[in-house]
């Protein structure tokens, strides 16, 4: 089915349209008559014209969600539907567990990383949101810029941080106990940034530093994740957002730190969409129910 649902062209038109407009991106799941999706993003000066495209298209629903929502609501006007940001991320994670053959009707706690990372407790149509974090995405471009002093984008960082090592910056337990001093795996982060700290930057490099970075914001969101699902009591842990598109140190660091902390993980396919595909897919259902 994902084979070539995910795909910017075809040739069948579109009825039904999800848009997210996050921080950073606007991403976009068209659906056409057959069922078949497209989905895509943009940026934000590319918008524009996306949205002129939608007017020329017989679309039947139009859903909108995210922090432009109601901006691109005002300019779409004609069959739009605004859905709740966290419900919309919740029916997403629902129809890419499905996709998988996976059950949707377990409860689940939903971390969307994308500029910051929200957290939400998933149980079947309700989304109750748990907490978040305003480390994310947002955190990597920044202070990698800054590390980096260069002006890149998350794709160019994401490429140096394949040749970095954490252990070139971490200080981990291993390194301040003994063997056997501590219950604790001696592969854990004592102190992020911690070498750098004590040794200097001599022992390290560029690749290093974005690595030790991708460390820390994946550590940390999983630690406080897991955190809230314990509250909830709930063990399965499914994360999405537009920022684990692509940088696989960082999905690496949240199974791993999940699994440590007694918690089931999972990285959603196609998890940049959630929030589009949920607001596709509610919007929708919201029309049949209206004409029935």
């Amino acid at each position: 089915m994902f084979k070539s649902l995910f795909q910017v062209k075809g040739t069948r038109r579109p009825v039904a349209c999800g848009i997210e407009a996050g921080i950073t991106l606007v991403k976009i799941a068209l659906r056409d008559a057959e069922g078949s999706l497209r989905c895509f993003f943009v940026r934000y000066p590319d918008l524009g014209s996306i949205l002129t495209s939608l007017q020329n298209l017989d679309l039947k629903t139009i859903g909108v969600t995210g922090r432009g929502a109601i901006s691109i609501k005002n300019k779409l006007r004609d069959r739009v539907i605004k859905i709740n940001e966290f419900v919309a991320c919740g029916a997403g994670a629902r129809y890419l567990l499905k996709t998988q053959k996976r059950s949707d009707s377990d409860p689940f706690v939903l971390v969307d990383v994308g500029t910051g990372t929200s957290i939400m407790a998933v149980k079947g149509s309700a989304v109750t949101r748990l907490g978040g974090t305003a480390l994310g995405g947002g955190t990597l471009v920044g202070l990698g810029r800054i590390m980096t002093r260069r002006n890149l984008n998350y794709g160019e960082l994401c490429d140096i941080a394949q040749n970095g090592l954490r252990s070139k910056t971490d200080l981990q337990v291993r390194d301040v106990y003994e063997p056997g001093e501590i219950n604790i795996s001696p592969s854990f982060t004592a102190a992020n940034f911690g070498k750098v700290a004590l040794g200097g930057l001599e022992a390290s490099e560029e690749a290093d530093w974005i690595m030790g970075l991708i460390g820390l914001i994946g550590e940390n969101i999983s630690l406080l994740a897991c955190s809230l699902a314990e509250n909830v009591e709930c063990l399965q842990l499914c994360y999405g957002g537009a920022t684990l598109r692509n940088i696989p140190a960082l999905t690496e660091v949240l199974l791993e730190s999940t699994q440590c902390m007694g918690k089931r993980a999972l990285i959603l396919p196609h998890c940049e969409y959630l929030g589009a595909l949920g607001a596709l897919d509610l919007s929708s259902q919201k029309l049949s129910t209206d004409e029935q």
